[in-house]
């Protein structure tokens, strides 16, 4: 069964998410503080910790920093917050949240659609689940995410690299490449290289630039497909769902 920890000052709003996390057959776990909200980590297993952006003794921030370097670092974090802020959102998914959801969008829907995604599987999941994948970021903040969406879907055929050349210098063979080219000035040159190399392998380009020139330019230099940060677990999921389509026609 999921454990969730959620993580908020108002009672109100742990009622209200706990109703909907046990309609949908999981354990709910509630606290106002993150000092009681690490006591709880310490003493249970838990499958996803749910926090809003400030709590009365911390901000989510502090707090995600703190687990990213704990033994907690694999759990997956939601936030659930009233605060619509393009600049705090993109920082929360920069230490590797798995989503973001607004309170007033907080529905009865958008929780089964969740629950329903990370405890069903279809036929692209099932193959999504069977492939090997590598995952190559020199930032270590894509691996991040990744790792806990990989675990929310049961995808744990895959391998983290911190480099293109340790990548290349692995020699072994992967069904899907997501490559993080955000922060290499040659990374098109690096898309070349591992395309040439391993060219029965999906290469999947992972970006934060969305602009009409750059995109067209990451397929051209090899990549078979892109995925524009910041992403959520259901973006990523069902793009590289997308991708075994696409691989599927080849």
């Amino acid at each position: 069964m999921y454990k969730v920890l959620h993580i908020d000052n108002s009672n109100f709003i742990r009622k209200i998410f706990q109703k909907l996390i046990t309609e949908n057959g999981a354990s709910y776990t509630g606290v106002s503080t993150y000092e009681a909200a690490w006591d709880e980590l310490r003493n249970n297993d838990y499958s996803m910790i749910v926090t809003a952006t400030e709590i009365s003794d911390g901000k989510a921030v502090g707090f995600i920093e703190e687990i990213n370097k704990s033994e907690f670092e694999s759990v997956p974090i939601i936030v659930l917050t009233s605060a619509d802020s393009l600049a705090i959102k993109e920082k929360l998914f920069g230490l590797g949240i798995v989503n973001y959801i607004l309170k007033k969008n907080l529905k009865s829907e958008t929780i089964r659609e969740y629950f329903y995604a990370v405890t069903h599987s279809d036929p692209l999941q099932t193959r999504l689940q069977e492939m090997s994948i590598a995952i190559i970021d020199p930032t270590g903040n894509t691996n991040r995410i990744i790792r806990r969406i990989c675990k929310l879907n049961q995808i744990s055929n895959t391998k983290f690299f911190y480099s293109a050349q340790e990548f290349l210098d692995e020699k072994e063979n992967f069904s899907i490449i997501l490559y993080d080219t955000t922060t290499i000035t040659n990374n098109l040159g690096s898309l070349q290289i591992i395309k040439n190399t391993y060219k029965s392998s999906a290469l999947v380009a992972i970006t934060e630039i969305d602009h009409y020139t750059t995109l067209p330019n990451l397929l051209k230099e090899g990549a078979d497909d892109f995925i524009v940060k910041p992403f959520n677990m259901n973006m990523f999921v069902n793009r590289l769902k997308a991708v075994i389509k696409l691989m599927n026609l080849k």
